[in-house]
């Protein structure tokens, strides 16, 4: 979605001009450009790391395929664990998308590695945003949509952007 938001020029939540460049996906390695080093969380200095994104986990409708989801997990969790709740669920027209974010230093955790969508630096609305992780993350839902048929994703009554 940032990514969107960049290529078209828009701001974010807090009001901040987003950068022009956005990062590359290539099959389902991301290089997220920019992320800062964890030796020195104060730095401007930055280097380019590649992080693999894990397995992605699909619920097929047994149903008429009407909708598709994409489920993205929580920090330090996986598409595993809410494929298997998600496949519980009465909702027999859905295919539900659950993939893994990719196992990265986390500056929360002191630079610890876990699945994660983007860094998190801070819990808080004005902590600093990893728009590159971001802009990765939109891109590697992007890449897993563009096989999903276009009538299973939009219609004047579902949700586009959650």
């Amino acid at each position: 979605m940032v990514g969107l938001l960049r290529r078209n020029g828009l701001r974010s939540k807090r009001g901040r001009r987003r950068q022009d460049e956005v990062s590359g996906v290539a099959g389902d390695e991301t290089t997220f450009a920019g992320d800062a080093d964890l030796k020195d969380l104060g730095s401007s200095r930055t280097s380019r790391r590649a992080f693999e994104y894990g397995r992605t986990h699909v619920v097929r409708p047994k149903g008429k395929h009407q909708a598709t989801i994409v489920w993205l997990h929580g920090l330090g969790d996986k598409g595993a664990s809410w494929s298997q709740l998600l496949e519980t669920l009465p909702l027999p027209n859905i295919k539900w998308i659950c993939p893994t974010a990719p196992t990265r230093p986390c500056a929360l955790f002191g630079g610890f590695p876990c699945t994660a969508w983007f860094d998190v630096r801070e819990i808080s609305e004005d902590g600093p945003d990893d728009l590159e992780g971001l802009d990765a993350s939109a891109a590697h839902v992007a890449n897993l949509l563009s096989a999903e048929p276009p009538d299973s994703m939009f219609s004047e009554h579902t949700p586009t952007l959650m």
